[in-house]
């Protein structure tokens, strides 16, 4: 230790760093606490809940999220409109797969319409990609040949 700093600031700079790594951890706790809740805590649904119903709302749901996602001009755009397309039954989709585990049918039906929603989803985004890259390549013919732009 350097004999030139004091008893007094080697004190004040060891209160200083608890403090700080105090402060960070209780930060990165509050985070983690928040992270955990979103992923696995389901949010409680209205009782009684009709499973067959809501079921056939999440149907709903994703044919409405491929029509919007059609409409997008590029990937990015495109997933957005299909995750907002899926519309509020989707957002509950766990907590009605816990409530609907006594209808075996309407349970098996939500989580082959889970698995319905990632292929549609990952399908969304490998068509808006191949869309994009073929507006593209026209755009360039459209120059290269002097072409007057049509509209995609």
């Amino acid at each position: 230790m350097d004999p030139r700093v004091s008893s007094a600031e080697r004190t004040g700079r060891r209160v200083s760093l608890g403090l700080y790594l105090g402060l960070v951890t209780v930060f990165t706790l509050i985070c983690s606490v928040e992270v955990i809740l979103q992923a696995w805590a389901h949010p409680p649904l209205p009782e009684p809940v009709d499973c067959r119903a809501r079921a056939q709302s999440l149907i709903k749901g994703l044919e409405n999220a491929k029509a919007r996602a059609r409409s997008g001009d590029n990937e990015q755009t495109s997933m957005e409109l299909f995750r907002g397309g899926l519309g509020p039954d989707w957002e509950l989709k766990n907590s009605l797969q816990q409530a609907c585990a006594k209808d075996p049918l309407a349970a098996r039906l939500i989580r082959e319409l889970d698995q319905l929603r990632y292929a549609e989803e990952h399908a969304v985004r490998y068509e808006a990609r191949e869309l994009t890259r073929r507006r593209q390549r026209v755009s360039l013919f459209e120059r290269e040949l002097s072409l007057d732009p049509v509209p995609h």
